[in-house]
């Protein structure tokens, strides 16, 4: 039982760390660049309702309950992305107030549902019968919170270096990050485009 348990925890770690497929990581740069670690808390709790609507979302596909396509949601997950980006740009002027934390919120539950209807494949293919799915499934979901943990660490990492070593403002390392992950976003939105 515990070596399925491990199992599935590195099967969801390795699927936010996994270099091959950048929409999870650019998710977790862009909503964890305009933090510091004064405010890791508020930002852990967005990686935890992302991983709440994702759970509740593989439940419900998995049970069949709802069907998606994952031909739009290959279009949805950078669209958001860049959503996200994109109000990191707009808000960096003014403190980021319950106004970006509504909406951070509700990204974050939308795009952890998406991408819980996603993920389907990748966890159903390791499955096997006798398996216990729902031990397997928060297993799986627990890998994958850690490894947005992990990612979300580095960036404010890389955020405190970058404020205190060579001398960026917040403001400036938020919209150069922002506008970078802007640029990754673009290819995938016109490369998934579903018209």
């Amino acid at each position: 039982m515990f070596d399925q348990f491990l199992s599935f925890f590195q099967l969801g770690l390795f699927h936010i760390l996994d270099l091959t497929s950048w929409d999870h990581i650019l998710f977790l740069v862009v909503l964890s660049v305009p933090f510091t670690f004064d405010h890791w808390k508020r930002l852990f709790v967005w990686l935890a309702v992302f991983t709440l609507a994702h759970f509740v979302a593989l439940l419900l596909v998995y049970l069949s309950i709802i069907k998606v396509s994952t031909l739009s949601l290959s279009f949805l997950i950078p669209m958001i992305i860049l959503i996200i980006a994109f109000y990191n740009v707009l808000k960096i002027r003014r403190n980021y107030n319950t106004g970006y934390v509504g909406f951070l919120f509700v990204l974050s539950l939308i795009l952890g549902a998406i991408h819980g209807f996603a993920s389907i494949d990748t966890f159903a293919n390791q499955l096997n019968t006798e398996s216990a799915v729902y031990v397997n499934m928060v297993s799986f979901n627990v890998g994958l919170l850690m490894g947005q943990v992990l990612v979300s660490i580095l960036v404010l990492i890389l955020g405190f270096l970058g404020q205190t070593l060579l001398r960026f403002s917040r403001r400036d390392w938020v919209l150069f990050t922002s506008a970078l992950v802007m640029g990754l976003v673009i290819p995938m939105l016109i490369k998934h485009y579903p018209w």
